[in-house]
């Protein structure tokens, strides 16, 4: 579909969304937001939760269209959806108070038009009617009092719609009917509701050739998996914790002093959380018990941590202090003794980023008591604070006791709101306008923030860990040319592949929309996307084998941590905030709004842990899998696991490829929660890739069938390309061996993988082993050009579309431009500079 005309039928538009086209599902969204937004504010009588139910039903909708199979019912499909969704928002209302609106509101028209006060007003008359008076009337004034419009959304005859809207008005007061004419007019959702359900879908645009694919996929639900995983990870991080404070010590009785004080305390903090469970419960209808309760609960649990902490105090170590300043202020600081148990002096870590019992900051700190504009920890004191188990005093506080001028936790007292299982609010009012940006941004960066608290001082203490018994042997300095530039013809592969994607991917699915796929291009992108990445994993293992052999451990964890976590974390939301600008800029249902103000709609729209990682979803994985090293480490690995070449590799790959969800390897792009499948299958190649620089002997072995070894990858990679689009057919006979199909092209992807990364590995051993400044140059500029490559690729598609030219034309277009002005960019901003040093290492 190139336009979206109103007469398109469901059934119509239905299809083209299953194919991932978004226009159409914005076509969707726009002929039926009106009825869903109406009836969610006839079922919750809150106009902000409405609009968030509605949205959560579009979206629902999306994840879910696959399990639609009769389009004539997708108007009733969409309000069972409504209804289920509006149920559960009912049952947790009666369980904890719902979120005020300061921190769902925006500043779009519906959040100012109507004042608290009218709001309720609005509602407490509205209530009282008949549902089947209700319903017409809330639409009625929502559809600038179109009846004819008002009969179609709810089924209705016209002369019924007209006798209950004369009814439900004989029913209300003149001067109250006026309020709500006013009112509901003024809060119809508009192009900014279609706007904000279709940012929400295509911030999470796939940007890999698996992206049709991926789109039609129902998510999981997590709700069950994260009530585990959540105090399992709490639980597990503490352990790690407390084994690495051990393995810094000096003597087996501080060790075993480690032990015991962590295991006493988890006998304590168990018990104290079903405890703390039940107090929930038997007071959620009892401010005078809760209140009072939850603060003793929350008082006695610090208190025995702090005395636990305190009998593990027997010298104040050393504070761990950066080498590197601002403003003559160390840029962080860990400190594990910051109170003494003996004279009760404090030695606090004061830095920007402090870390300790005693942490003080100018910016964020961490520790027991946290004092700083960002404070995370037991009991803290800040602008932004954050304690999930103790006391949080500040001007957004969080925590099981909260005071602050926005509060949330089980008793918070809030000056202006407060939320929470029992609540005092001093002074009741909305967010000011100015500040709901900059809050919305800080709260949607919390997730990151609790990560870097947790990982930050637990990659230090592993540092040290690893500084104090791993001794690193010296080795030569020479350096593996051809393997340096394999890794940068795999990453800059992946500018190419990104700029062929506006004439492989479905309409909707990329920025830029064309009428037909190319089948060469669609080619091409297989091709590419089938061994690249894993050939890069190889690399990735190959290198942490030579890293730890010349330089320890320490030194590899630090340089993981600083060239791949850290560069992830700074990168990614840059990133993603210029990509959504843009995309956001040519979507036609798009509100009149600057465009920096739209990527940041874009973004706002997101939900952890349900984040698009955008082309920079492969460092978070490498991340993953990079500790995986210090296992491998421990393992001799034979030469003869590649005495049979390619074959067996296929065979290992072939139930992975099987149990992938997509047409060739899924990519993991959408979500901090990844499957298995794909990781698994990256973490064999890191694994190969280890073992093979154990073995690195046998790479000039690799030189002698480069040439049958690409031929044959090449043609694999053909025949399941073919393969895989065969199986995306809906004939009958299709349907009928899809398992059968799957497992097919599985085979021969999986043949297709191993023999190209044999392939390409030996033809740069054959003709790049030898120093080259120009290779070298290109091998060290390679990473920055793929980091900084997606908004340039994209924009240029965007510039280039109006013109109308050939894609013969454009993709190579794309690519040169894209190059020359990323290598400008690296060669006289990068290459010399910091950030040059902070990425070639």
């Amino acid at each position: 579909m190139n336009s979206l005309e109103i007469n398109a039928t469901d059934e119509l538009l239905l299809r083209h969304s299953l194919s991932g086209d978004l226009n159409a599902f914005s076509a969707i969204v726009s002929r039926y937001q009106s009825l869903i937004c109406s009836l969610a504010y006839s079922r919750t009588g809150n106009l902000s939760t409405s609009q968030d139910l509605a949205q959560e039903t579009f979206l629902t909708a999306w994840r879910n269209l696959n399990s639609l199979s009769d389009a004539s019912s997708l108007k009733a499909w969409l309000c069972g959806i409504l209804r289920n969704l509006s149920a559960n928002a009912y049952r947790r209302e009666h369980q904890h108070e719902a979120l005020p609106d300061t921190l769902t509101s925006t500043d779009n028209p519906e959040s100012t038009a109507v004042s608290r006060q009218e709001e309720s007003l609005l509602w407490q008359t509205l209530s009282t009617l008949p549902e089947n008076y209700r319903e017409p009337l809330i639409l009625f004034y929502r559809n600038d009092c179109s009846i004819t419009e008002v009969a179609t959304q709810l089924d209705l005859s016209e002369d019924t719609v007209r006798q209950r809207l004369s009814r439900g008005r004989a029913l209300l007061r003149h001067e109250v009917t006026t309020l709500i004419e006013r009112n509901l007019t003024r809060t119809k959702p508009d192009s900014t509701f279609t706007t904000a359900v279709i940012a929400a879908i295509s911030l999470s645009a796939p940007s890999s050739a698996t992206a049709a694919s991926l789109a039609l996929t129902k998510a999981a639900s997590g709700s069950a998996s994260a009530a585990i995983l959540g105090p399992a990870a709490g639980l597990s991080t503490a352990w790690l914790a407390s084994k690495l404070v051990a393995a810094n010590l000096d003597t087996n009785d501080d060790r075993t002093l480690v032990a015991s004080a962590f295991r006493r305390a988890i006998r304590f903090c168990l018990p104290a959380i079903l405890l703390l469970l039940v107090i929930v419960y038997l007071g959620r209808n009892t401010p005078a018990f809760l209140i009072p309760a939850t603060t003793l609960w929350t008082l006695t649990l610090l208190a025995y941590l702090l005395s636990l902490g305190r009998s593990l105090e027997r010298h104040t170590p050393t504070p761990v202090l950066s080498q590197w300043r601002l403003l003559g202020l160390p840029l962080f600081a860990i400190s594990t003794s910051g109170l003494k148990a003996t004279n009760k002096t404090a030695s606090p870590a004061f830095a920007w980023l402090a870390i300790g019992d005693l942490a003080i900051s100018p910016l964020l700190a961490i520790g027991g008591l946290a004092i700083a504009p960002i404070a995370i920890g037991g009991i803290t004191v800040g602008l932004v604070s954050l304690s999930l188990g103790g006391i949080a005093l500040g001007g957004l506080a969080l925590g099981s006791i909260a005071a602050g001028y926005w509060a949330f936790g089980m008793a918070a007292l809030g000056w202006q709101s407060a939320t929470g299982a029992s609540v005092i609010t001093l002074f009741p009012g909305p967010m000011p306008v100015s500040l709901f940006v900059p809050i919305k941004l800080l709260v949607l960066a919390l997730p990151a923030i609790i990560l870097a608290a947790i990982f930050i001082p637990l990659g230090i203490l592993a540092y040290r860990a690893a500084s104090k018994h791993v001794q690193p042997p010296s080795q030569s300095a020479e350096r593996l040319h051809a393997l340096d530039a394999l890794r940068a013809f795999a990453l800059l592969g992946g500018i190419v592949l990104h700029s062929t994607l506006a004439f492989v991917l479905p309409q909707g699915i990329w920025a830029v929309d064309v009428s037909q796929p190319q089948p060469f291009l669609g080619w091409l992108a297989f091709y590419l996307h089938s061994f690249r990445l894993e050939l890069f994993f190889l690399l990735a293992g190959a290198f942490a084998c030579l890293t730890i052999e010349r330089r320890g451990i320490a030194a590899y964890l630090r340089s993981r941590a600083l060239r791949i976590a850290l560069v992830f974390v700074v990168f990614l939301y840059p990133i993603k905030f210029l990509l959504a600008s843009l995309w956001m800029s040519v979507w036609p249902n798009a509100p009149k709004l600057p465009w920096y103000q739209l990527g940041l709609q874009a973004l706002q729209s997101e939900t952890f842990p349900q984040i698009s990682l955008t082309h920079l979803w492969f460092l978070y994985i490498l991340a993953l899998i990079s500790p995986l090293a210090i296992l491998l480490q421990q393992v001799k690995f034979p030469a003869t696991i590649f005495r049979f070449g390619p074959w067996p590799l296929a065979l290992l790959l072939m139930p992975l490829l099987a149990s992938m969800r997509g047409m060739d390897v899924d990519t993991p792009d959408q979500s901090f929660l990844f499957t298995w499948p794909p990781v698994l299958l990256y973490a064999l190649f890191f694994t190969l890739g280890y073992a093979l620089f154990q073995n690195k002997s046998l790479l000039p072995t690799f030189t002698k069938s480069w040439r049958s070894r690409l031929l044959l990858g090449l043609t694999f990679a053909t025949i399941a390309a073919v393969l895989s689009g065969v199986r995306y057919a809906t004939e009958p006979w299709v349907l009928a061996h899809a398992t059968e199909l799957r497992w097919a092209s599985a085979i021969l992807l999986a043949l297709a993988i191993a023999h190209s990364v044999y392939g390409w590995l030996g033809t740069f051993l054959h003709f790049f082993s030898a120093p080259s400044p120009r290779l070298r140059y290109i091998a060290d500029s390679s990473y920055w050009l793929y980091i900084a490559h997606l908004p340039l690729v994209v924009a240029l598609q965007l510039a280039l579309h109006h013109y109308g030219w050939p894609w013969w034309l454009q993709v190579p277009a794309i690519n040169l431009i894209s190059f020359v002005l990323l290598l400008a960019t690296y060669h006289w901003a990068v290459r010399r500079t910091w950030l040059g040093r902070w990425l070639n290492g």
